[in-house]
């Protein structure tokens, strides 16, 4: 009994957590360039054997003790759709890769939000303020024009003379890419830039939505809910047993 009470309290902080990666992913519904967070679970005893096979050392899951554990997030990097905005200065791409950006002196970052602006200096910037860097890693300088232009392949040009090009890359291995905020990523070391290929063009007067599908998560929230609520009900009668359990002992010593 105390163990299908240990198996239910643990399938709750499962649960539990699930949530909190579903509410997170549609709090950033409307954010630009957003990449949902996925949570992938696995019996423990699958876990510790591909730990041990791997010769992996750590923390195996966050409730290491229960049957089913949440092993690892990840995430999901699918596409989002690209929205028309008329703004000469939204940027999107179309395939995989992502426009570099300057996130402290000596370091850079990545980021699918092209919703960019022109500063007080007039260089191209985030919408946080961040300075975005052409194909020499240098901030980018827009001149006073009257017509921006920017191709598919991300040359600026201001009334027709040539500006910059952004920068644009993609990774061997996105996993190894980690979070900074909503829509900012950075490399932890092993994820490997490279120069994305032909496939990806910049599309001007757009932006890329995030790849949040409201209706699935949604669904997924009901679903995750109803488990918590019958996890919730199991650890009550548990508990409820347990409880009368220890009254009749008292009364038997008696």
């Amino acid at each position: 009994m105390l163990r299908g009470l240990y198996l239910s309290g643990g399938a709750l902080a499962q649960q539990s957590q699930a949530l909190d990666v579903v509410s997170a992913n549609l709090a950033n519904l409307n954010t630009n360039g957003f990449k949902a967070d996925r949570a992938r679970s696995a019996p423990f005893s699958d876990v510790l054997l591909g730990r041990v096979n791997e010769s992996r050392e750590g923390i195996i899951g966050r409730y290491h003790r229960t049957s089913a554990i949440t092993d690892t997030e990840y995430i999901n990097w699918q596409q989002g759709t690209l929205e028309a905005t008329g703004n000469p200065l939204d940027l999107a791409l179309r395939g995989p890769g992502f426009f570099v950006v300057e996130h402290t002196e000596d370091a850079v970052a990545y980021t699918r939000d092209g919703s960019f602006t022109v500063n007080a200096s007039r260089e191209l910037v985030t919408a946080e303020g961040r300075r975005v860097l052409d194909t020499n890693n240098q901030p980018i300088v827009v001149p006073q024009g009257s017509a921006i232009g920017i191709d598919s392949a991300g040359q600026l040009t201001v009334d027709n003379l040539p500006v910059a090009t952004l920068q644009r890359v993609n990774f061997t291995d996105l996993q190894e890419l980690e979070k900074l905020g909503q829509s900012l990523f950075r490399d932890t070391g092993t994820a490997g830039p490279v120069p994305t290929a032909g496939n990806t063009s910049v599309e001007q007067g757009f932006l890329e939505r995030s790849n949040v599908s409201a209706l699935g998560a949604i669904a997924e929230l009901t679903t995750i809910l109803r488990s918590f609520e019958a996890s919730q009900k199991v650890v009550t009668m548990l508990d409820e047993t347990l409880r009368q359990a220890a009254a009749d002992l008292g009364r038997v010593g008696g």
